[in-house]
């Protein structure tokens, strides 16, 4: 399967932001869904679903830069987020990445900040 039919297919069945529960139908400025690569898109197979997560732009902005106040998304809410949309096959991340060892339980639950917003635009 090609590359753009695997990222569009991981699209079609995820219609919201795994962070802050955005929706795809809620097209606003900042705020479009994009399909995030966990490890990057390096290793073997880096267009699996098990390496794919879908963020609002936002939050993927956040995630890569780093510089938007108040938004702090790192790799172990990444993971979580992860963990809650489709599972979480560590032992395919640290092989995709090369590396011996992801952190298997990252963050006990989503941040406050990011559970309430998940609340409000879960009714959108």
């Amino acid at each position: 399967m090609s590359r753009n039919r695997r990222l569009a297919e991981y699209a079609s069945t995820h219609d919201r932001c795994a962070v802050c529960h955005w929706p795809a139908h809620k097209r606003e400025w900042r705020r479009q869904l994009q399909v995030h690569h966990i490890c990057g898109r390096r290793g073997k197979d880096p267009h699996d679903h098990r390496n794919l997560l879908m963020l609002c732009d936002l939050d993927h902005d956040a995630y890569h830069d780093g510089g938007i106040p108040g938004r702090s998304v790192d790799l172990a809410l990444i993971l979580k987020c992860k963990e809650q949309e489709d599972g979480l096959d560590l032992e395919y991340l640290a092989a995709l990445r090369h590396r011996k060892s992801l952190p298997a339980d990252p963050v006990l639950r989503i941040p406050d900040p990011f559970a309430t917003e998940r609340i409000t635009n879960a009714h959108l």
